[in-house]
């Protein structure tokens, strides 16, 4: 056989081997639905600790000895318990379907070190015994729907599998993990809310017995803005953190009081905005100096929960424990009110 041809027939013989391998990729990456192969093959209610590892992020997730769940890497700080429940009900229920243990498919399939968003969850029994771990690589978007509806994941083993969830939803970071709630007294609740914004002076509102708000000290030329008094009124409804900060309270403070109609008072001291911090660094403290032992019980173990702690508050979330007094009242005009012209008599 002349070189001439031996030179051509390799040709073809790569170009097929080029077709065969982008078939194949194709294939691994487009196949229809997920099908019903078990990811995770170990029962998630052993679990007592999760790690989280991505490119920029670390968390550990973990049971304390009263059974809690606590983010370790948050200084133990409390798990958002409902999250977590959540994703592991996910990983239990994960189902996929096998793909082809090809090398050339993990830049695909997302398993490689460029990867941002690559995730590494590895879980752990009592003791620190290993259960299993699960690579997240990339979401393959639906062609029918235009949005994620699956993920492809490698397990321990090193198998490849396109899963039956969208797992990119998944927090990164410690802080996403915590639970974020602090208060939830509603307006209700409360009997009385002093604020004292930093450089202006403290006033005071207060409510009827109908649970209407009014500010205590509102002079007789002054009118009241309802719907500000009532958004202040609000300042513990719904109180949330953004991160744990690690900055202490420092320069101009500024101090929301809550007293609840059965004598317990919350207060809130927050600093200005820090950067650094996340948010305005704030501490919460609560009081009780009634007779009642239950009460007296309910103030201390939830000074045990926030004393620990610095928050960093939203604006958003700061804005009704700080709003000046000025914003809440309206000087009524002492000029006649103008009426329209009348018809000139002829």
């Amino acid at each position: 056989m002349k070189l001439k041809n031996l030179f051509f027939l390799l040709v073809v013989f790569i170009l097929l081997i080029a077709l065969s391998q982008l078939a194949e990729r194709k294939t691994a990456i487009r196949k229809g639905p997920p099908a019903d192969t078990a990811i995770l093959n170990f029962d998630v209610n052993s679990i007592e600790r999760i790690t989280l590892a991505s490119a920029s992020q670390h968390v550990a997730l973990a049971k304390s000895p009263e059974g809690a769940w606590v983010v370790e890497n948050l200084k133990n700080y409390p798990a958002n318990f409902d999250q977590l429940a959540g994703e592991l009900r996910k990983l239990a229920d994960l189902k996929g379907e096998p793909r082809a243990a090809n090398a050339a498919l993990a830049e695909d399939f997302g398993f490689d070190p460029t990867n941002s968003d690559d995730l590494n969850i590895k879980f752990e029994a009592a003791g620190g015994k290993p259960l299993g771990s699960i690579e997240v690589g990339k979401s393959r978007i639906s062609e029918s729907r235009g949005f994620p509806d699956a993920s492809y994941v490698r397990t321990g083993g090193g198998q490849t599998f396109l899963v039956n969830q969208f797992l990119g939803g998944i927090p990164r970071s410690p802080d996403e993990w915590a639970n974020r709630k602090l208060l939830e007294i509603p307006p209700a609740e409360l009997a009385y809310i002093m604020v004292h914004r930093a450089g202006d002076e403290p006033y005071g509102i207060l409510a009827d017995t109908n649970g209407l708000w009014s500010i205590s000290d509102l002079a007789p030329n002054e009118g009241p803005k309802q719907y500000v008094i009532d958004d202040v009124s609000t300042g513990l409804a719904h109180l949330e953190f953004s991160r744990l900060a690690d900055h202490p309270l420092e320069g101009a403070i500024s101090t929301f009081v809550g007293r609840t109609t059965n004598g317990l008072e919350y207060t809130v001291q927050l600093a200005e905005p820090n950067e650094a911090a996340g948010g305005r660094p704030a501490v919460i403290t609560v009081r009780y100096e009634g007779g009642d032992t239950n009460l007296a019980a309910r103030a201390a173990a939830e000074n045990a929960k926030f004393s620990p702690w610095i928050y960093a508050l939203t604006d958003i979330n700061a804005m009704n424990l700080t709003r000046p007094r000025s914003e809440l009242v309206v000087a009524p005009t002492n000029a006649p009110a103008t009426a329209p012209d009348a018809a000139k008599e002829k």
